[in-house]
Formats: C-alpha cells, sequence, structure tokens
C-alpha cells in the first residue's frame, strides 16, 4: 500500500500505537502499521524493510517497553541506514539507554508522557504534514481527546507552528551533527553500522579495558560427564559467536570446557582474575557460582546464558522458549495422524514447564481437540530411560514426540528410528542427528544474541539486567527443514509462520504454565 509514515512501536504498546495510527489517518496521513498491513502470505521482514524503504518518516514511539525491544531497535537501525526522517515520540518520561540513545538523543523529540498525551497527538500530525511538506488546516485536525492550548511561545510570536517547528528542527538537526562530529570526527550517523542489543540498566562497559589492550572475552560451557556426548553444539554456537567477534572486532577469546561442577566458580574466577573484560557462562548451572563471583570483580562484565542472576555487572540472556515451542507444537499437531502427540521433559520445573506450555498452546492453534502425553525423567543424563518413555507414549498413540531433556533426548531418537514416530529436538538443531526421522527442532539461536552482547559490551553500551531473547528478536524459530520441509503441507507452514508473526507482535501471548496451555485458545 502507499503510505507516507512507518510506525515502529514495542507490541506492549499497541492501544496507544493503534489510537496514534487512527487520529493520523483520519487526518490523511497515510500509515504503514504492522501487523495490521502485512498479508498472512507475505515474508514479514521483507515487507517491514520495504516499507520502511518506501517510508518518508520513521515515528518511534518511543516508551520504556520500545527502549528494551530488539525489532523497534532493528527498524530503526535500518531506517537510519536508508536516511528516512527519524521521529521520537515519546510517551513516557524516560531517557533512552544505549543504542537508543545513540540514534535518538540527538534527534528532536515530541513529550507526550503528561497524563493527557492524546493531546499532544495534534503537534505530532501538524510536525508530520510539515515533514511531509503538505498543508493541513490546524483548526480541523481530529484527534481523540481534548486538545491542550497552544504553548505561550507560540502565542507571543504568532507565527505558524508549521515554520516554528521547521526553523526548531534545522536548528536541531545542525547542532546536533556538529556535536556528532566532533565526537565521530567527522562521521556522520547515518551511515554508523548498526547495533543490535537493549540495555535494561546504565552503560558501565568501555570498549577497551586498557588503553593499547586488547578486548578479552572468555566462554565457560559445562560437559558434566565426558562419557557423554551431550548438547555440544549448544555450547559450539556460543563459541562460533566469539570467533566472528574476533574475526569482526580482533578481540582476544579463550573457550573454558568445564568438566566438574565444582570447577566453575573457580573458572569464573580465574577468568576475571586475568583481567577479561567479557565472561560468559552457558548454562544454568553457572548461575550460584556467577552471583558469587560476579560481585567481586566489579570492573568486569559477565553474562549468563539461561539463568538471572540478580547483579548489576551481571546480563541474564533467556530465551522465550515458550514461544519457539508454541511454532513445534503446531507443527505436530499438524502432521500427527492420530491426534495424540507427546513432551518429554528432564524436570518438572518452571523453566521445562515453559516448553511444555509453548507446545501444548501450538497443537491446540492447529487441533483443539489435539491429547498431548506429557512425562518427566527427573535426569538430564538418562538416555535408556528417555527411550522408553518415548515408546510408551508411543504405544499410547503419540506419533509426535518433543523432547526437552538434555542428553537423555538422544533415547527418544532411538526410540523413534525403532518405531517410526517423529521425534522434536530442542535448543539446537538436531534435524541432522537422524534425518528424516527428527520432524523438527526448537531452536534457541545463541550464536546471534551472544555475538550481539559481546559486540554491545566491546561497544561500551551494554548493561546489566535480564535480556528475553524472543520471537521478535530473532531468539528462537523452528529449525531449517533440511530434511523433512518436503513432507510438510505448505499451507501448515504458512499458518505457523503467520503465528510466529502475530507472536512477535503482541497479538498472540503464548502462556508458560501447563495449566493455562490446556485452556489456551487462539485469539
Amino acid at each position: 500500500m502507499a503510505h507516507d509514515i512507518f510506525v515502529s512501536y514495542s507490541s506492549k504498546d499497541k492501544a496507544i500505537a493503534d489510537t496514534i495510527v487512527s487520529s493520523m489517518e483520519k487526518n490523511n496521513i497515510r500509515c504503514w502499521y504492522a501487523p495490521r498491513d502485512v498479508k498472512p502470505s507475505e515474508d514479514w521482514g521483507k515487507a517491514i524493510s520495504n516499507a520502511i524503504q518506501q517510508s518518508k518518516v520513521f515515528l518511534v514511539i518511543f516508551s520504556g517497553n520500545a527502549n528494551k525491544s530488539q525489532r523497534v531497535l532493528d527498524e530503526l537501525n535500518f531506517a537510519i541506514s536508508q536516511e528516512v526522517s527519524i521521529l521520537p515520540f515519546r510517551i513516557e518520561n524516560l531517557e533512552p539507554d544505549g543504542a537508543m540513545r545513540l540514534h535518538l538523543s540527538s534527534r528532536h523529540w515530541l513529550d507526550a508522557y503528561d497524563p493527557s498525551w492524546e493531546g499532544h497527538i495534534k503537534k505530532l500530525i501538524i510536525t508530520v504534514s510539515s515533514i511531509l511538506e503538505s498543508t493541513i488546516d490546524e483548526k480541523k485536525v481530529k484527534v481523540p481527546e481534548k486538545i491542550k492550548k497552544e504553548t505561550i511561545i507560540q502565542k507571543r510570536l504568532q507565527i505558524p507552528r508549521v515554520l516554528v517547528g521547521l526553523v526548531i528542527g534545522i536548528i536541531v538537526i545542525i547542532a546536533g551533527w556538529l556535536v556528532l562530529s566532533t565526537m565521530t570526527g567527522g562521521d556522520n550517523l547515518v551511515k554508523a553500522k548498526p547495533t543490535s542489543i537493549s540495555e535494561t540498566a546504565k552503560v558501565v562497559t568501555e570498549g577497551e579495558a586498557t588503553e593499547g589492550r586488547k578486548f578479552k572475552a572468555a566462554l565457560l560451557t559445562e560437559v558434566p560427564d565426558a562419557s557423554i556426548v551431550v548438547e555440544k553444539s549448544y555450547s559450539d554456537l556460543g563459541w562460533d559467536a566469539l570467533l566472528k567477534a574476533k574475526e569482526d572486532l580482533g578481540i582476544e577469546i579463550i573457550l573454558i570446557e568445564t568438566t566438574k561442577l565444582a570447577d566453575i566458580e573457580p573458572n569464573l574466577t580465574k577468568m576475571a582474575s586475568e583481567s577479561y573484560d567479557f565472561v560468559v557462562g552457558v548454562g544454568f548451572n553457572f548461575g550460584d557460582a556467577m552471583a558469587v563471583v560476579a560481585p567481586k570483580f566489579p570492573d568486569t562484565k559477565f553474562l549468563i546464558v539461561d539463568r538471572i542472576v540478580d547483579e548489576p555487572n551481571v546480563i541474564s540472556l533467556v530465551f522465550a522458549v515458550e514461544e519457539g515451542s508454541f511454532l513445534v507444537g503446531a507443527i505436530a499437531a499438524g502432521m500427527s495422524e492420530t491426534g495424540k502427540i507427546g513432551f518429554i521433559g528432564g524436570y518438572d520445573v518452571p523453566e521445562i514447564e515453559m516448553y511444555e506450555a509453548g507446545y501444548i498452546a501450538g497443537a491446540r492453534s492447529i487441533n483443539p481437540s489435539i491429547k498431548v502425553i506429557s512425562g518427566y525423567l527427573n535426569n538430564w543424563f538418562d538416555v535408556v530411560l528417555c527411550k522408553e518413555r518415548a515408546l510408551d507414549q508411543n504405544r499410547q498413540g503419540a506419533d509426535v514426540i518433543y523432547s526437552v531433556a538434555g542428553a537423555s533426548s538422544f533415547g527418544i531418537i532411538d526410540a523413534a528410528e525403532e518405531n517410526c514416530f517423529w521425534a522434536i529436538g530442542a535448543d539446537y538443531d538436531q534435524d541432522g542427528l537422524s534425518p528424516g526421522i527428527v520432524l523438527t527442532s526448537m531452536v534457541k539461536h545463541v550464536d546471534v544474541a551472544l555475538y550481539d552482547a559481546v559486540k554491545a559490551a566491546y561497544e561500551g553500551i551494554l548493561g546489566g539486567g535480564v535480556k528475553v531473547s524472543d520471537l521478535a528478536a530473532d531468539g528462537v524459530g523452528y529449525s531449517e527443514l533440511k530434511y523433512t520441509r518436503s513432507q510438510i503441507p505448505e499451507d501448515l507452514l504458512a499458518r505457523v509462520d503467520y503465528f510466529a508473526k502475530m507472536i512477535a507482535f503482541g497479538e498472540i501471548t503464548v502462556p508458560t504454565k501447563r495449566d493455562e496451555a490446556n485452556s489456551f485458545i487462539l485469539p
């Protein structure tokens, strides 16, 4: 559709965004607004990229939610690279952090965070009209609420507000350009390489800890039993991220494979004491040790994957596994011939229940009458037990089984090969472990999220707190279906991809508890 303005917002602010878009369109400002303007069969990323390229104005509805939204940041980065006019509309009284601050702090803001924020929509409409070089009768501007009085400055000057907006805009742009020129040696911000990490706290890390010394990053992984082939590919994704960072940024990296739980804390301490600037622990079991070590090294930035550690110099990288599980659940239900599917978890804990809940909800989205047979092993490394449980669920009629049980999950593949049913892997792409037997895998894009974090730490814009890598940030999803795509109906995959788009934009909220999932109804 032909449009003038691209509207970028956090899905949590959709109600406000709806009002803003409705008001602008009533005043003949044509908006491109997702998910409304994305066709069900259209590629989501291409649709957004094309829409931004065709826009004259990129409107950022800025809030605390938007400040932490990876999708909003990615859209902003792309709009800057395309030299689209950026217009931030602030609906909360706060300043942008990190990469958001880098891109937005020097721009002319429209503030609308007082109790009657709707009244500022009139100013927004007038400003957009001036940028579009269109005329508008200010007395006929249509807005949802009573308009606030004109500002004292405008009344005194008696100058049309379009001219005031243009003059102020030009002054701010020139001043911002001069400031940025002194900071960057004349480099244009528009040409800067985009950053793709959202911050939740103040910036605490510099690009290099000591002048003349390389930035150093360490990756620590856990291998509890060297005699068992565990999920090495999951940790390999983290190592791939550091290798890419070494190539792109020239940093120094090291890999430490921890074989005993008792060694985790000493290894973390060793890396921090050897002046590594960024220390990463991959796995739940690093949590307790990192909570002890991190406070002793406040100048070191730590990151933990799959666990939350509440320390100011720790960023906790967790994944919206319920969202990825929703997608594989939908595929499972669509491929089941019996109307029964299975789930096997390692331990019945909240972190694993999230997988189960998403899987159930996704399956119900395809077949509301689907039956999900669930079971837990209370073990991460018992391959034989997992195989027995999978064969038992298959005997009960489950012809697709999803396993989230660590190294035990290899048992489900053995069972699937033996009894000819579909297996679904978790956390990394397991399709190649048994081509044509593993239907798909719920994947965490650890390599993408961790690379972004390393890059942000190197550039000095990585804060602490929790970062949730979800569908909107391309943090989770399903595998490429390298061996099974030809066996899955195209219309099923089209529905699954549409669900992914709706989840990313907040149209579908995926449950994280099995009780909620068992009563889930697709909106």
